[in-house]
């Protein structure tokens, strides 16, 4: 009974418990903690499998109360719900985009003739408090990043367009867009250009179930209007980057498959990931006024229990990655468009 409610505390401090824990080794029994965050996450092992998770759960705790007491580190981690997976196992489960071939850059086969944007003064930038931003989403267990990202940078153009926020369906285009592989990854613009050449359905009418089946639009619905096209964003450019967010939130792609994604809870990545591009998410904003710690506002598809309240702040440096800034954010821009 003692274990239960020691269990039950736990779980009802959530994630403030887990940052806690991954900095105070001494002072907590890891069989409750186990016990807490299987019943939190709803885990159910078999007798082999279990000892196998538990091992994988105690080292990554491990690892992250290491990561904490690093007073060099920039971001704190926290147990969540990938905290019986291991990286090479997160890695397989988050990757959802492809290399291409026989293009100008096998990490971002868009990343051709891209506009000069107009630049900007602007130091901070917010689209969530001008309301061009839905709630976080999940993707669940399917690879359809690509699909998400693209949808948040429609939800963003047309509440340009239109002052209205309306949420867009990722499971048409999961469904319905042929150049793209369901659960299986593709590209942000190959998902606008479907998108401009078919239009968008609201979630509501077509929402996510997270795998692929036949394309089901329903008959009675007119799909609406959401882009023309789209345009990429300069590579390497921290001022081009900036100048397009002011203009409308932007679909990017970042190598995620890293433990500074997987554990991520708070404060700046400023390194720890590469630029093997991976995973598509979406700029929403950036703070440029903190010296040395300058950070774009970045929305994931992996829920509002990951992360900070779904969101990550990735530091805006050029210099990272051979210029393709933390975690490649740099490196493959792309925006719907309206022209």
């Amino acid at each position: 009974m003692k274990a239960v409610v020691i269990a039950l505390a736990l779980i009802a401090t959530g994630a403030v418990i887990y940052n806690h824990c991954a900095t105070q080794t001494n002072q907590v029994d890891l069989g409750e903690l186990w016990s807490a965050w299987k019943f939190q996450h709803a885990r159910e092992y078999t007798v082999s499998e279990e000892s196998v998770r538990r091992a994988i759960f105690e080292e990554n705790y491990n690892m992250i109360q290491a990561h904490n007491a690093d007073e060099t580190q920039t971001f704190k981690k926290a147990l969540n719900k990938f905290a019986d997976l291991t990286a090479e196992e997160f890695k397989e489960a988050v990757r959802c985009m492809d290399k291409a071939s026989g293009v100008h850059d096998e990490y971002c086969p868009s990343a051709v003739n891209c506009p000069t944007f107009p630049t900007t003064s602007q130091t901070t930038w917010d689209w969530r408090t001008k309301g061009a931003v839905t709630p976080v989403k999940n993707q669940g267990q399917c690879g359809s990043c690509w699909a998400f990202s693209t949808t948040g940078s429609l939800e963003g153009l047309y509440y340009l367009s239109n002052k209205v926020l309306l949420s867009f369906s990722e499971q048409q285009l999961v469904d319905c867009s042929s150049s793209c592989y369901g659960c299986n990854g593709c590209w942000p613009y190959v998902a606008m250009e479907y998108s401009a050449k078919h239009g968008m359905a609201l979630e509501k009418l077509y929402p996510y179930h997270a795998y692929q089946s036949q394309c089901n639009i329903p008959k009675n619905i007119s799909l609406i209007n959401t882009n023309t096209g789209y345009a990429c964003v300069e590579q390497k450019s921290v001022d081009q980057m900036q100048a397009a967010v002011v203009q409308q939130p932007v679909s990017i792609a970042v190598e995620a498959d890293q433990s500074s994604f997987q554990f991520y809870s708070s404060g700046v990545v400023t390194s720890g990931c590469g630029d093997s591009l991976d995973h598509a998410i979406l700029i929403v904003g950036f703070d440029l006024t903190q010296e040395g710690s300058n950070y774009w506002i970045v929305k994931n598809s992996w829920g509002a229990d990951w992360g900070n309240q779904g969101y990550i702040w990735i530091g805006a440096d050029d210099s990272a990655n051979q210029g393709y800034g933390v975690c490649g954010i740099l490196r493959c821009g792309t925006v719907p468009t309206n022209k």
